[in-house]
């Protein structure tokens, strides 16, 4: 006959048994979604988020393709572009033949690959990772010069459509897209805007080298949106509260990081979980974290901050691409840089369930192998369609603060659709109808001869972000 004892020792074991369990299922669970988070904020972040980038100290291989930057960067542009075409066809050879010299004098391209191949293999001890994303932009940069060779961009430059480059940028740029496995020949917001600040909040790499002070500002502010909206919240290291004796150390809140997605996955984790509780507190959160992000948006994303004539010619163009390049499946037309590369924006449509704005090939051609993956594991872990199976009344208060995010991401993306246009229309006699992510639009909408209507020349990007805000629900 069993004793007393005997029982209550089964039935501790038993309940010790349980709790293993019920904690390997936890840790499982906790692991899957902090784990992308962790390698995004320390490879890709070096160690923080935004990513810190660092632009002196590289090894003498690298620092000569910053010397190159330094020598062509005050050749690239011009305040007032020639409507010449014949005048910016020798313009642009001679700014392309500038800077293919000074890379022949400055860079040792064995030198240059020597230290590259450490990085792929993941060996950081020349080369530090902050050091890294400084030359990442350095390189993207320089990539951006070469392919426009004149700011702002002229017509002659935009009928391009093939252009070979430097051997010594295809080389830096080769290593990059293999460490970051991105596919796209031009650069991204990461690359060319948020690793572009230096420790002052300088950029390092201009495009309006020796213009007026009111084109470096309209850069430098245009340029600081995306920054200032990644740290806009930011806040000491914070500890996750986890169910029982469990805590997580959140990824994105070490060092400097904006709370919102910590909060994000809080959310998912708390859900996951069953403390429903926490999961709505989270989800507050969110809405709070994103609608100071959007009044901050709102308040800067326009004039007298950003100048819209100065913007469209001076900024917008150059951060544009527009050129095919063969593929295993093909010629691929690449653009360039769009606000729909920021993890902002990926992260709250992965947390409302809203269909990705990139196919699975376009996400790969800009965003990095880390990012695809904490984007994907939100998406994994999205709840949003759990919630209306239940009909709890914990789960119709979710629904109520979701709707609420989902407002306010309508109300961000109808008004920058507005926006968006206008700016884009400001005049640009030099050049077509252009966007940074689009390039080029397209022969239809636009005629050499007759320069079209405002509403006219940019349908298709209305068009686009017409489709985007239906798909906010």
């Amino acid at each position: 006959m069993i004793s007393l004892v005997n029982l209550a020792v089964l039935v501790a074991a038993a309940a010790l048994f349980y709790t293993w369990r019920q904690w390997r299922r936890q840790l499982i669970f906790i692991e899957e979604k902090s784990l992308p988070s962790t390698g995004l904020v320390r490879d890709d972040g070096a160690g923080s988020w935004p990513p810190r980038a660092r632009h002196d100290g590289w090894p003498a291989a690298l620092s000569a393709y910053g010397r190159v930057y330094a020598e062509v960067a005050p050749h690239l542009a011009t305040a007032e572009p020639s409507l010449d075409d014949e005048f910016n066809v020798k313009r642009c050879a001679e700014f392309r033949a500038r800077m293919r010299a000074s890379l022949e004098q400055h860079v040792d391209e064995d030198a240059a690959e020597k230290c590259l191949e450490a990085i792929l293999r993941g060996d950081y001890s020349e080369l530090a990772r902050d050091s890294f994303n400084g030359f990442y932009s350095c390189i993207a940069c320089l990539r951006h010069a070469y392919r426009w060779a004149t700011n702002p961009v002229v017509r002659v430059s935009q009928n391009e459509k093939y252009l070979a480059f430097p051997p010594e940028l295809d080389l830096a740029w080769s290593f990059i897209q293999k460490h970051l496995d991105i596919t796209s020949p031009s650069g991204n917001i990461v690359a060319n805007i948020i690793c572009n600040f230096d420790a002052q909040g300088k950029l390092a790499y201009r495009v309006n080298e020796g213009m007026s002070d009111a084109v470096l500002q309209t850069e430098l502010a245009w340029c600081k949106l995306f920054t200032d909206s990644e740290t806009l919240v930011s806040l000491r290291p914070t500890i996750v509260p986890l169910i029982g004796l469990f805590q997580l150390t959140c990824s994105f809140s070490t060092i400097q990081a904006t709370p919102m997605y910590c909060s994000i996955i809080q959310a998912m984790m708390s859900y996951g979980q069953g403390d429903k509780k926490a999961a709505l507190a989270f989800t507050e959160a969110v809405f709070e974290h994103l609608r100071k992000l959007i009044l901050y948006l709102f308040d800067n994303m326009n004039d007298p901050n950003v100048s819209r004539a100065i913007w469209v010619r001076h900024v917008s163009g150059i951060h544009s691409w527009g050129l095919t390049a063969d593929s295993e499946h093909g010629p691929v037309e690449y653009g360039g840089l769009s606000g729909s590369q920021t993890l902002i924006f990926l992260s709250v449509d992965a947390f409302l369930g809203i269909p990705s704005y990139h196919s699975d090939d376009e996400i790969k051609m800009h965003i990095s192998k880390n990012m695809r993956n904490v984007f994907a594991a939100m998406q994994r872990h999205c709840f949003r369609p759990h919630l209306a199976k239940s009909g709890s009344a914990e789960d119709l208060a979710i629904i109520e603060v979701m709707d609420r995010i989902v407002k306010q991401m309508r109300t961000f993306r109808g008004v920058h659709k507005v926006r968006a246009v206008r700016f884009l229309s400001a005049p640009a006699p030099e050049r077509v109808p252009m966007t940074a992510a689009l390039s080029v639009l397209d022969d239809k909408e636009t005629n050499e001869k007759q320069q079209p209507k405002e509403e006219d020349a940019y349908a298709s990007i209305d068009g686009l972000l017409t489709k985007r805000l239906n798909q906010t629900v």
